[in-house]
């Protein structure tokens, strides 16, 4: 790895401009100056903001369906840069703590900071910026000074999770979890890893076009095909067989999310699993305990090795019970659950609820809290796998690449092979791969707990 130089530079100007997501919808781009160039960030929004994360601001005009960001842009130019000029974009703790608690200083009920005057989508995407002018400033590729920030000495390259097919309410099929992936856990390097994936990718849009006609190959938003698939062993059959098509049994596992919040009656506290049905009379509604076993069922007969949100948001109970039955061999996932929120993420802790999360800096507001998160998701004595994870409505920036790689992070979440904004940031992990040369590391079937030596025998 390269060694730092410190350059001496400050922040001296910005503009932020509004550009389209790979869904269409306006989003921030910002460019930073200081005296060592112009450094350009890019956000995603997703398709909805949820009750714990960070909030991002949209204008609600009729343009745009209500969806234009030119009140965060204001935000930028009137406030956040004003706030910081001058200062040294080293110093990333300092400028994203002014970011959030100073010049935002707007804080939820139980204290997090939800950056819910300027916008999330606003002081993230300044903090991106300076991220990439800091580690300029360090004369340091990004992920380097990421991991410098971090105090991070395990850098590795992630376990891919590839979707490939929606279920749930994103697809007109009996499918009732909202998404089906790969990961190439087998794999001795990251570009091992996309080969696996790629020609597995291959397999499965052949066999698709093949059995389902040439309509069931078209993607939906988050790249993943939508056969008219009868029920959740169909997919899992398929996947299966489209592995071992491209000989890699054993070496390819499935992941899940299963978005069971969806599904989930609160009345009753039971999951409707006849919730797609036009006729739904509720008579299919099942207790955590029988949904539980579905799960248990399904690793049994399939390769899972990660479910994601198999319960709803704050059943905690369940999602600890089903950690500790299955957890040794299965992560499971909190993703809505935590919404990025270390007040939700030590709950979680504390209920013993996951062995795994899923982290999206726009969730959380800054790059210096990203920091602050996996730090805490690391502490668990558990030993949680940390992914990475992209965002509906994403763009073809690659700096979540350089994140993960920093902050040593075991997996990276992205969406399908056919959407170019989660392909970058796959063909990112490349260079990097290629700038670590030798000291590059892929943790196989130990990306939960990536610092360890990969063993190769599983």
């Amino acid at each position: 790895m390269a060694e730092a130089r410190a350059t001496r530079c400050s922040i001296i100007n910005a503009h932020a401009r509004q550009i389209f997501d790979s869904r269409g919808q306006p989003m921030i781009e910002i460019d930073l100056q200081t005296e060592l160039g112009l450094f350009r960030a890019a956000v995603p929004c997703g398709s909805q903001t949820n009750e714990h994360e960070a909030k991002e601001l949209r204008d609600g005009y009729e343009g745009y369906h209500g969806m234009s960001v030119e009140k965060a842009i204001r935000n930028i130019h009137d406030f956040l840069l004003p706030g910081i000029k001058g200062m040294d974009p080293t110093m990333q703790q300092a400028i994203d703590v002014k970011l959030s608690q100073d010049l935002d200083g707007s804080q939820s009920n139980v204290g997090a900071w939800t950056k819910k005057r300027m916008g999330a989508n606003a002081v993230y995407a300044v903090s991106q910026a300076v991220c990439q002018a800091g580690a300029a400033a360090a004369g340091l590729p990004n992920w380097q000074h990421i991991s410098n920030l971090a105090l991070n000495r395990s850098v590795v390259l992630p376990v891919p999770i590839i979707h490939l097919f929606d279920g749930g309410r994103r697809a007109e099929n009996g499918c009732l979890y909202q998404e089906f992936g790969i990961m190439p856990t087998g794999a001795t390097g990251y570009s091992e890893a996309m080969k696996m994936c790629s020609e597995t990718y291959h397999y499965v849009r052949k066999m698709v076009e093949e059995r389902y006609g040439i309509d069931a190959v078209r993607v939906g938003e988050y790249g993943g095909f939508a056969p008219p698939f009868k029920d959740d062993n169909e997919v899992f059959e398929f996947l299966v067989e489209a592995i071992n098509k491209a000989n890699y049994q054993g070496k390819i596992q499935i992941a899940i999310d299963v978005a069971a919040y969806e599904f989930y009656d609160k009345e009753t506290k039971l999951y409707d699993l006849g919730y797609k049905e036009l006729d739904n009379d509720g008579t299919k509604k099942i207790s955590p305990i029988a949904l539980a076993k579905k799960y248990t069922d399904f690793c049994t007969r399939y390769p899972i090795i990660s479910i994601t949100d198999p319960f709803d948001r704050d059943d905690w109970i369940n999602f600890g019970k089903l950690t500790a039955s299955i957890g040794e061999d299965v992560q499971i996932v909190g993703d809505s659950c935590y919404q990025g929120n270390p007040i939700r993420v030590q709950k979680g802790m504390k209920e013993n609820g996951t062995n795994g999360i899923a982290v999206r800096p726009i969730q959380v507001g800054t790059v210096w809290e990203t920091i602050e998160l996996v730090k805490l998701a690391k502490s668990d004595a558990s030993g949680w796998g940390i992914i990475g994870a992209t965002r509906a409505g994403d763009n073809a920036n690659s700096f979540l690449a350089d994140l993960c790689v920093g902050l040593g992070l075991g997996e990276f979440k992205a969406g399908g092979l056919s959407n170019m904004d989660s392909v970058e940031k796959l063909n990112h992990f490349i260079r990097i791969e290629e700038e670590l040369g030798q000291d590059a590391r892929y943790p196989g079937h130990n990306f939960r707990q990536p610092h360890v030596k990969p063993d190769l025998k599983k």
